[in-house]
């Protein structure tokens, strides 16, 4: 088993496939929604999930592959390990 700091690739493929609909408590993942990063106040929908656990928002430009990433980028004063940490102990 392999470490990074103070977690295990175990801990990093687990917060990796937590599913960001979870996180943002939407239930429709193709659903669009408005853009939940700071510093962007969206008025019309423009953020969209897609069926791999990917986002984009049309407005802000701002994408990612998965939940470490999305967290990375809701919460721009955490890390990666804080991340993981995160969504392993929250999901």
């Amino acid at each position: 088993m392999k470490t990074i700091g103070k977690i295990t690739d175990e801990e990093i493929e687990r917060a990796r496939n937590v599913r960001i609909s979870d996180i943002i408590g939407v239930e429709n993942r193709r659903q669009n929604i408005c853009c939940p990063f700071p510093n962007h106040n969206d008025s019309t929908p423009s953020f969209l999930l897609d069926q791999d656990n990917g986002y984009h928002c049309f407005g802000c430009g701002k994408h990612g592959n998965n939940a470490i990433d999305f967290c990375l980028e809701l919460d721009q004063s955490s890390n990666f390990v804080d991340a993981v940490e995160f969504l392993c102990s929250n999901y």
